[in-house]
């Protein structure tokens, strides 16, 4: 393994593509963005609050509770960043 993370942001949930992509991703290098300004939300650049929306977006394309997700993105900032979670 090359040690990457891999981050998702809203947008790559709403295409065939981008969910068949998130939901094969390994769950312990999965971190969550906005890219904002470059996507939106309800019409609106994105913004940091909006990270909510995206973890809740993989717990349903995972069929997992958001806790679960945020925990995960949690612990892999903390392990990305040399921190324990």
């Amino acid at each position: 393994m090359l040690g990457c993370y891999f981050s998702v942001n809203a947008e790559m949930t709403r295409t065939d593509r981008g969910r068949s992509l998130v939901r094969d991703l390994p769950m312990d290098r999965v971190l969550t963005e906005t890219d904002g300004p470059f996507t939106q939300v309800d019409g609106r650049p994105s913004e940091p609050a909006d990270v909510k929306a995206t973890a809740a977006a993989i717990a349903d394309l995972r069929q997992v509770p958001v806790s679960a997700v945020t925990a995960a993105v949690k612990s892999n900032l903390s392990s990305l960043l040399g921190r324990r979670p």
